[in-house]
């Protein structure tokens, strides 16, 4: 690349370490340094070396803030930079600064870095942005919970060559790998298939140069368009490792290479199947009279047929859904339930016919009524709140309305501790001395803790549904990943079937991350799962274009609204001082969902933080 086709923001060539800043409000061991030793171009890299042992709150964030005005006034392609990793480093990303002063997120990879030497990332950039953009700063992130505070995880990786591409013309990354078969990493039989998909999007995968081998013996696979296949076979107990690398056209090789591990169990089956993460529990109310009952139903060796599966309310057989590659599934009361205590029972058997204990549990129904006037009503919504502060700030505000019953949209907790949970049933969900019930969905600030353990034991399941006159309202779990599949593979299953079982003139959807961020900000639903989502919601709309759908997020904390195929979405506003969109200002606030005879409509209320007089 020439000057024309690029700009250098930083080759770290000027050896000054007073050029970066550091914020060690999350955690406090790291440290920057210049290394002569480890270098891409020129003279010096960046160096950053941490342990976990500083991590005090929050995820795992190690910031580098560039003091220098690192600025483009011409709309680059791409951002660049070098990265070189012991095979240890979080997950990194940046921010971009653009005209308009808004905070634009950028992932540089996808996740923790597994790869070991130097690997060129570079990432698009959206070309609507308003110039001048100035990266801001790059920034590692852990979310493994797991290593807060341990000094002994410690690592360290480098920085050189940063740029905004102009003309991206030159091939420096080289191929990558997807679809990896098969994913889990025990097999319990001699011989298996392994393949994977290869690709390389600017000059192509070169298939003379691939090597593979399986315990460190070259095998030739076969190959098909881009799948690389191989048939192992005769494999004795013990550990199988498979690894390939290949070059792109332009002399790239693939890193990381890919490498899997593999333990050959030939033992009989004689374990029975586990069950886990089984909503409703029994020490939350569930406000809906057909609840659906989830859960996760694993056994690695055998498996699981569906039709094994006896799920049970009060005794009474109902249809089982199940993914088994997840081991997610669910059931939905064929039946409404009347308020008060009922009973589930699950029970099945692996398909080496070794039978799991039935698993039994108590759970409790207090359904919300039907409106006085179906054609006239309002639905009180809270954004994100993330504190018990500002939780109650706008359920006083949210009262004043006297809505019906009120949705919070999720992250009504911050550091998802159990002691925020307590505090939120017991002191933000008691109704505030109204009679008015309280939703909720689970965000990801529920989920920070990487599960949904102690949100399912304090407020219920986190996918369920509801009729309350003629609104069917239908909430989804988005809180893991930002995703609805990672959360729980079977709720686009569990969309379908509710929509296609009712018959409600007006049809909500709720989930927490939105299908669609357009500030740039990188909040918003894993790609694959909007899709899907929008098409689902697509397709029914054009089934039956009387109905009208609306769909409800949160997560962004700030107002936006769009429209795809008579279908709307709406992102709620925001009721916490944190935010991600910079331009709008005083934008806290509640919602109001009003129903009316003709439609449904959205109203967002701001309102000041220092709470009424009641």
């Amino acid at each position: 690349m020439n000057e024309h086709k690029m700009l250098i923001l930083d080759d770290f060539n000027n050896a000054n370490l007073s050029d970066y800043e550091t914020n060690h409000s999350f955690v406090s061991s790291y440290y920057l340094s210049l290394n002569k030793d480890y270098v891409k171009h020129g003279k010096y890299s960046l160096e950053v070396s941490f342990n976990y042992g500083g991590w005090v709150k929050g995820n795992g964030a190690m910031y580098i803030k560039f003091k220098k005005k690192l600025v483009t006034q011409q709309m680059p392609k791409k951002l660049a930079v070098w990265v070189h990793s012991d095979g240890k480093t979080p997950w990194l990303r940046a921010t971009i600064i653009d005209g308009d002063n808004e905070r634009k997120i950028i992932n540089l990879t996808n996740g923790n870095i597994s790869w070991n030497g130097w690997k060129y990332l570079d990432v698009e950039l959206e070309q609507n942005w308003k110039l001048p953009l100035r990266l801001e700063q790059i920034y590692a992130v852990e979310t493994n919970l797991v290593n807060q505070k341990d000094s002994s995880i410690n690592g360290k990786f480098y920085l050189d060559h940063i740029t905004f591409v102009y003309v991206d013309d030159q091939d420096l990354t080289g191929p990558i790998f997807s679809d990896i078969l098969p994913q889990n990493e025990k097999i319990y039989r001699n011989s298996f298939v392994f393949s994977a998909v290869v690709s390389d999007d600017m000059s192509g995968v070169d298939f003379d140069s691939l090597i593979m081998k399986i315990n460190n013996k070259l095998v030739v696979p076969s190959v098909q368009a881009n799948k690389i296949s191989y048939h192992v076979k005769e494999l004795q107990e013990g550990n199988c490792k498979v690894s390939i690398q290949v070059k792109d056209l332009a002399g790239n090789w693939s890193v990381p290479h890919l490498e899997k591990n593999y333990l050959i169990d030939l033992n009989e089956d004689h374990e029975c199947p586990i069950i886990s993460d089984v909503t409703p529990s029994d020490s939350a109310v569930i406000h809906t009279a057909t609840p659906r009952i989830g859960f996760r139903l694993c056994d690695e060796h055998s498996g699981i047929e569906k039709n094994d599966i006896i799920l049970t309310i009060n005794n009474e057989k109902q249809k089982v859904f199940y993914d088994e590659e997840t081991g997610w599934g669910f059931a939905i009361s064929s039946s409404h339930l009347i308020d008060g205590p009922h009973h589930l029972s699950i029970h099945t058997k692996d398909r080496a016919g070794n039978e799991m204990d039935p698993y039994q549990q108590n759970f409790v129904v207090h359904s919300i009524k039907g409106p006085i006037d179906e054609d006239n009503f309002i639905v009180g919504i809270i954004p994100d709140t993330h504190t018990l502060e500002h939780g109650k700030a706008a359920l006083v505000h949210l009262l004043e309305e006297a809505p019906e019953f009120i949705i919070h949209m999720g992250d009504f907790v911050d550091q998802g501790t159990e002691e925020e949970f307590k505090l939120a049933k017991t002191s933000l969900f008691s109704d505030m001395k109204k009679h008015i019930p309280i939703l909720t969905l689970a965000g990801n600030h529920e989920a920070f803790r990487g599960n949904l353990t102690l949100y399912q034991s304090f407020m219920g399941s986190p996918s369920y549904h509801f009729t309350y006159g003629k609104v069917l309202f239908i909430i989804l779990n988005s809180a893991l990943g930002q995703s609805l599949t990672l959360s729980d593979s079977t709720q686009l299953t569990y969309l379908k079937e509710v929509l296609s079982t009712h018959e409600q003139k007006h049809i909500v959807v709720l989930t927490h991350v939105p299908t669609k961020d357009h500030f740039g900000t990188a909040h918003e639903m894993v790609y694959e799962d909007s899709v899907q989502l929008v098409e689902i919601l697509t397709e029914h709309k054009s089934e039956l274009p009387s109905r009208d759908i609306v769909v409800l997020f949160g997560h962004l904390h700030t107002q936006d609204q769009w429209e795809v195929s008579g279908v709307r979405y709406i992102i709620t506003g925001n009721a916490s001082p944190k935010k991600y969109v910079m331009k709008q200002e005083n934008n806290i606030g509640y919602g109001l969902l009003h129903i009316q005879s003709n439609g449904m409509y959205y109203e967002y209320k701001p309102f000041n933080l220092i709470p009424p007089v009641t």
